[in-house]
């Protein structure tokens, strides 16, 4: 009998054996694993701060040039309605300070475009910014003279 017992707690013994072993595989996979899934979510989430930086810097950069481009509007008219000249010579130079301003901002934005299609779209926007501020500019020579 007890010879039995023996040879059934020994042929069990690799049977337990196998199936600890068994299970602190699965346990260190599921370890990897869940590791492997921390490490790539921290890496998406550090990937959308960027893009969302980014994107929020081309938005700044944007409202900029549109705020100074309306602002230029209204120094422009200031120009036009004002019987002084220095007045008028003033508003010219805040116009041409203000170009600045805007051909800055346009080139940070640039600076973060990376799709063909936005540098194209931005590429347009300077080329017509050029050109208004080329009027607005020739507008205000002309009413401080």
């Amino acid at each position: 009998m007890r010879l039995k017992l023996l040879q059934l707690s020994s042929a069990r013994s690799p049977m337990r054996a196998a199936l600890i072993a068994g299970f602190a595989v699965v346990f260190a996979l599921w370890l990897v694993s869940g590791y492997e899934l921390v490490r790539n979510i921290r890496d998406v989430e550090q990937r959308m701060a960027a893009a969302r930086q980014t994107f929020l810097r081309g938005e700044e950069a944007l409202t900029k040039v549109s705020t100074n481009v309306l602002l230029g509007s209204i120094y422009l008219r200031d120009a036009l309605m004002t019987p002084t000249t220095e007045v008028r010579q003033h508003s010219r130079q805040e116009l041409l300070r203000l170009r600045a301003a805007v051909d800055r901002a346009l080139a940070d934005y640039l600076s973060l475009v990376d799709a063909p299609l936005e540098r194209e779209q931005a590429a347009r926007l300077q080329v017509e910014l050029d050109a208004y501020w080329n009027h607005r500019t020739s507008r205000a020579a002309r009413a401080s003279t």
